[in-house]
């Protein structure tokens, strides 16, 4: 991981570069390494651009870091980047998974998805 790269990923993300943010939170990882926090800012910054394909897939690859945790969290903003790109069904699929982690703190938003 590169931490310089990442650390300007963050101030872009913090100042509202969204785009920028996306690109450098994709630049400051190796392409063979699991980094979770990268790609969970990277999915959120492509959530606001309205990229929602692509915000799937970087949840996606986020959730495959155990390490990172955050399951939870990661699910519902990959429920909401589903319905937002019309897969309701993933959509419903993923907020349900999300209710199922006992350490996320705000399930209610796995709900409201669900409610949706």
């Amino acid at each position: 991981m590169n931490t310089q790269v990442l650390d300007q990923a963050r101030n872009a993300y913090r100042t509202g570069d969204f785009a920028a943010a996306a690109q450098l939170f994709a630049a400051a990882k190796d392409p063979s390494e699991l980094a979770g926090e990268a790609d969970h800012l990277r999915g959120n910054s492509l959530m606001r651009l309205g990229r929602y394909s692509d915000a799937v897939e970087a949840y996606d690859a986020a959730l495959r870091d155990d390490a990172y945790g955050k399951r939870g969290a990661l699910l519902t903003n990959q429920g909401k980047a589903l319905m937002s790109s019309g897969d309701v069904r993933s959509a419903v699929s993923a907020f349900s998974a999300a209710t199922q982690d006992a350490s996320y703190a705000t399930p209610y938003k796995a709900y409201l998805g669900l409610g949706d």
